[in-house]
């Protein structure tokens, strides 16, 4: 019995599909969430200005 079940849900797994995507419904981002994701893209913002300033000086000083 048991093999049967890890055999079917291996099959479904398999024949999964993604839906379209004019199908899917675009999700709420909650507060916590949508203050995360500006945190992460300030944090890369200026993690890229750093790595920017960095390299001009490296080329600058030789």
């Amino acid at each position: 019995m048991v093999n049967w079940l890890v055999d079917h849900a291996t099959t479904q797994r398999a024949a999964w599909r993604m839906p379209p995507l004019h199908l899917l419904v675009l999700s709420e981002l909650s507060t916590g969430r949508r203050i995360g994701l500006t945190v992460l893209r300030a944090y890369l913002i200026v993690a890229m200005d750093l790595v920017v300033v960095r390299v001009v000086q490296l080329a600058l000083l030789r």
